[in-house]
């Protein structure tokens, strides 16, 4: 018998021994447990197609963590941009009220000036600088332009001499200095024409009172 157990042992293939023999350990131990995996090459296989499909899975959430990281990083350099953008902007407006605040206290001076000025219309000194100011401007920008106000032509004096100080700075160095000394040359000439002037005038004065006094009657003593 034991020999005729042998011999059909060894005509049944290996796979189908063991799958008799795992089944035969495996009913007496449980018999409500059913068999699915009958080879370990199958466990293998089902963690291989496992791996395989959560590969794509794994990249994917790898490359969304780097996205999402990016985004972080856009967002707190966005952030920080605009806290230093509104900084300036706040600097900015604190240097607009600031000129603000000194245009308005120019303002408040020049109306206080303009109002003492209208009250002052008889002043001398006011006369004598409206007097000079008109000879200038008559002198060196419009000699025919009338009925303009003393302001004006100050403005206009002196955006006229900004011209000349443009045109100054953009002259040859050795231009300038030629030009210096026939000013300096001029100024001296003048300076002896009028030191002249006033010579003649006082030598005029003198000789009038020495005529006075010699066509004078004579002082009678009592």
């Amino acid at each position: 018998i034991e020999n005729n157990q042998s011999s059909e042992l060894m005509s049944i293939p290996n796979e189908q021994i063991d799958i008799k023999f795992y089944n035969d350990s495996h009913a007496i131990t449980n018999e409500n447990y059913s068999v699915y995996f009958t080879k370990p090459e199958q466990l293998l296989d089902i963690f291989t197609e496992m791996e395989e499909k959560s590969l794509p899975l794994v990249e994917k959430s790898q490359y969304t963590s780097e996205i999402l990281d990016r985004i972080h990083s856009t967002i707190k350099n966005t952030i920080s941009e605009h806290n230093h953008e509104v900084e300036q902007l706040k600097i900015k407006i604190n240097q607009f009220e600031e000129v603000i605040k000194q245009e308005i206290e120019r303002e408040i001076s020049c109306q206080h000036i303009l109002a003492q000025c209208k009250n002052e219309k008889n002043d001398p000194l006011i006369e004598q600088i409206k007097n000079t100011t008109e000879i200038l401007y008559k002198k060196h920008i419009i000699s025919n332009d009338m009925g303009i106000s003393t302001i004006h032509m100050l403005q206009t004096i002196e955006n006229k001499i900004k011209s000349l100080l443009n045109i100054i700075e953009h002259m040859d160095s050795s231009a300038v200095m030629e030009a210096e000394k026939f000013r300096e040359n001029s100024i001296r000439a003048i300076e002896r024409q009028e030191k002249i002037r006033q010579e003649k005038v006082i030598n005029e004065f003198r000789h009038q009172k020495t005529l006075l006094r010699t066509s004078a009657p004579p002082y009678q003593k009592v």
